[in-house]
């Protein structure tokens, strides 16, 4: 499993050599999980403890791990940035460019997903059709700690512009 915090990590390699609007950006990156910790706890009600098998292959990704779920994320995070850039007189962007920034932000997220997550865990990634996609390869979860450890690297250079990211 790719915990939530890997996903910003991975994803801030993109973020870094791109021109994403950083709020948008990251909630796209961070929200589908949402779902995942409401079927982690219904897991946890099915499953016998320490039966890591059950867990591991217990269904944690629905509609917001498929392309429709991220453009209604996408459009609803959109809405939420511009209104606290309103609220805080931040820099304001156009509605389209925080849209834009969350849905590549959510893309990047199924990406990493439909890589580690497989059998039960797929990915219905164009719900409401069932069939699941799974491209999980050998050491794939080994290779995204590494991507991770990159995104953790950059991220550490780039915090002087912080400050940039949030004008």
């Amino acid at each position: 499993m790719v915990f939530t915090a890997f996903h910003v990590l991975i994803s801030f390699i993109v973020f870094r050599f791109c021109c994403f609007e950083f709020l948008s950006f990251f909630a796209g990156v961070v929200a589908p999980d949402i779902e995942a910790v409401y079927f982690m706890k219904e897991a946890y009600s099915v499953c016998k403890p320490n039966d890591y098998k059950c867990l591991a292959e217990y269904p944690s990704h629905w509609f917001l791990h498929s392309f429709l779920g991220i453009t209604f994320l996408a459009f609803l995070i959109a809405i939420f940035v511009y209104s606290i850039r309103k609220y805080f007189n931040m820099k304001k962007f156009e509605l389209k460019n925080l849209f834009i920034s969350a849905w590549i932000g959510g893309v990047t997220h199924l990406i990493v997903d439909s890589t580690v997550h497989k059998g039960e865990d797929a990915l219905m990634l164009f719900f409401p059709y069932p069939e699941k996609y799974s491209f999980v390869f050998p050491y794939s979860h080994i290779f995204w700690y590494a991507v991770s450890l990159i995104g953790l690297v950059l991220l550490i250079i780039s915090l002087k512009d912080f400050k940039k990211w949030l004008s």
